[in-house]
């Protein structure tokens, strides 16, 4: 199945597409929404898509209740004035707003309350650095062994090379002069977010903390160029990676039911969010 599409609208974009069978409004601008609007009734009206989110500002809801969305998650004080950012979706098929694997989500979230906030120690074996176009191959390659399908095409050379251009910013751990790790932030300049997000690290040389080193690199190139508010949507299934941004300080936001096509389904999605500055 092909990837879905980004699509901008305005100062604002869309993604959309059947790999998700969704329509998600992932960056918003208050100069788009009566043009977003219009979008997605027309996405929706030729696609027939069984999911709608959307990622607004909460003085913002109203404009959008046409859509007739109710609230999976929220992040406090994310856009300008202080103003929270909802996660608010829309099923348009019922079964997509039931998961089977509820109760193993609400397992990882009970055992994630408990390392809220803790300190946890960064593994200093690895060296983490900004990735460069030399090493958009051996990413792509990561990326491909560890994930059989994703939102986006990140195991595609050419897609990791746009995104580079266009603003985003990619790190990677080496050891021993080897790639082992990777990790991606996508700013929201409007916003003052960041997204911390396409975190992986090579199956042989996981259990040493290389998640947490470079996250922590991360978080401290954003805090450098005064980014607000660090944020991730990660598989709500896999109790590493919700542990990892629990034991980091992040706080739970909500879960994105039936979200995301991520390792060959659709999956729930937790949101983690973190203040990097006040």
């Amino acid at each position: 199945m092909e990837n879905d599409t980004i699509y901008p609208v305005g100062k604002s974009c869309l993604h959309h597409g059947y790999l998700n069978n969704r329509i998600y409004l992932m960056k918003y601008h208050p100069d788009d929404t009566e043009l977003l609007i219009k979008h997605i009734i027309g996405l929706r009206t030729t696609y027939g898509y069984t999911k709608l989110v959307l990622k607004i500002p909460k003085s913002c809801e109203n404009l959008f209740s046409r859509c007739h969305a109710t609230q999976e998650a929220c992040i406090p004080n994310f856009y300008p004035d202080n103003d929270d950012a909802l996660f608010i979706s829309r099923f348009y098929d019922p079964s997509r707003s039931l998961d089977a694997a509820s109760d193993t989500i609400h397992t990882i979230l009970q055992v994630c309350k408990d390392k809220m906030h803790r300190t946890t120690c960064v593994s200093e074996q690895m060296f983490v650095r900004p990735a460069t176009p030399c090493d958009i191959h051996l990413m792509a390659t990561l990326y491909h062994h560890n994930f059989s399908t994703y939102p986006f095409p990140i195991h595609e050379p050419n897609y990791l090379l746009k995104g580079m251009n266009n603003g985003s910013s990619f790190f990677v751990g080496e050891l021993s002069g080897e790639i082992v790790a990777l990790g991606s932030c996508e700013v929201d300049s409007y916003a003052s977010s960041v997204e911390m997000s396409d975190l992986v690290v090579d199956p042989r040389n996981r259990g040493y903390g290389f998640s947490k080193a470079i996250l922590n690199y991360m978080e401290k190139q954003m805090k450098k160029n005064r980014v607000k508010t660090s944020y991730t949507i990660c598989r709500a299934e896999s109790a590493p990676v919700n542990l990892l941004f629990a034991g980091a300080g992040y706080t739970y936001g909500g879960t994105l039911v039936q979200n995301t096509n991520i390792c060959g389904k659709i999956e729930s999605m937790n949101i983690w969010y973190k203040p990097l500055y006040t």
